[in-house]
């Protein structure tokens, strides 16, 4: 239960095409499943159970790994990740790939590893399937390591009482995740040599790739690499901290729509160059130089970086406002800049002024 109310501009949300997230893409690539290996480690109840043999391809696990694999990989929160040295994550996919373990032996070190950061951090139990696979796009071999949280089912039974014919149902504990749902954790390593500005792409849902705690074990106890910031993640990233320091400054509200239109503007260009962003957003140099130094401390280093068009797209399609009280307004920008106007200057009480204009009054229940 939330204390935010929502109130909600009726537009529908465009979906935008191109890339960069799991339903943007209407024809993910093919990617060949080679083998699989699963191994048991549930930290707080049976142990670790390291099994000897590879998963029995049969169709439909094949296409349930498949799908593991593509959605992780377009995944808009896969990040891209450099190993700090040569740890065993890093040594023991090379050897796989390269032919000289077993995907079997080589993922046994693995989950003994991942076993340790597990029950040094107390994380969901789960378990760990290594997946070693062919990228025909990039006409190379690929390991997938996925940590698999397991959930509960409901088989049906119909069964025959003295009261006639019943259904019942008996719970299944142990299910693999459904191919709709999400992975947690999962790291995607290319075989080497390679020319990607990578070591290998990490999608963790549940760290948001900063945080520190118990869902940092996969990236920082298990993989051991450092996450890198490529153009999808400061595409994402630029509004959102310029939207912090906005509200740290407290600026008019017609300087504020203005900040927000010059990074979507700035968004949508091969290339943003931060100076060049605030000598066009701001008249003040005082602001401009706060600006400046406050995204140079967010991470924003060497003044610009390359942008992601498809990110850049979703960010521009939807729009959000929370007001007092936690009320929002959200649907999709264009229709929201038509029915929806903010007065530049603030009220004397230092509020901003909002006014809508709307054929539609109608209340939802």
């Amino acid at each position: 239960m939330t204390d935010e109310m929502i109130v909600e501009i009726e537009a529908p949300v465009r979906e935008i095409s191109g890339g960069g997230g799991e339903s943007a893409v209407e024809a993910p690539p093919p990617i060949e499943i080679l083998e699989i290996a699963i191994h048991v480690l549930d930290h707080r109840a049976s142990g670790m159970r390291l099994t000897d043999v590879a998963v029995e391809l049969t169709r439909p696990v094949l296409d349930l790994f498949s799908s593991y694999v593509v959605k992780g990989i377009l995944s808009e929160n896969a990040r891209m990740a450099r190993f700090l040295g040569p740890v065993l994550v890093r040594t023991v996919s090379t050897e796989i790939m390269g032919g000289s373990m077993s995907l079997v032996d080589g993922s046994q070190k693995m989950a003994n590893l991942l076993f340790t950061a597990m029950q040094k951090r107390n994380p969901a139990a789960g378990d760990l399937a290594v997946v070693r696979a062919f990228d025909p796009s990039a006409n190379h071999e690929m390991l997938a390591v996925l940590k698999l949280d397991l959930r509960t089912g409901f088989r049906r039974e119909v069964v025959e009482t003295a009261q006639g014919v019943k259904v019942r149902l008996q719970p299944v504990p142990d299910l693999m995740p459904d191919r709709d749902r999400r992975l947690q954790k999962a790291a995607f390593i290319p075989q080497p040599p390679h020319n990607y500005p990578y070591d290998l792409m990490v999608l963790d849902n549940q760290a948001g790739g900063r945080e520190v705690g118990a869902a940092g074990f996969f990236v920082d106890d298990f993989l051991q690499c450092e996450l890198l910031d490529g153009p999808r993640e400061l595409t994402r990233r630029l509004p959102q901290e310029v939207e912090k320091w906005l509200q740290e400054e407290s600026l008019a509200p017609g300087i504020a729509l203005e900040t927000r239109e010059a990074v979507i503007q700035a968004l949508h260009q091969p290339e943003v160059d931060l100076e060049v962003l605030a000598n066009e957003a701001f008249h003040d140099s005082e602001h401009r130089s706060s600006f400046l130094d406050y995204m140079e401390t967010a991470g924003f280093e060497g003044g610009g970086f390359s942008t992601d068009p498809a990110v850049a797209d979703r960010i521009a399609s939807t729009l959000t406002y929370i007001l007092d009280g936690g009320v929002r307004i959200s649907g999709d920008a264009e229709t929201i800049a038509q029915i929806l106007k903010v007065d530049p200057d603030p009220t004397d009480e230092g509020k901003a002024r909002l006014v809508i204009e709307s054929f539609r009054f109608e209340r939802k229940y």
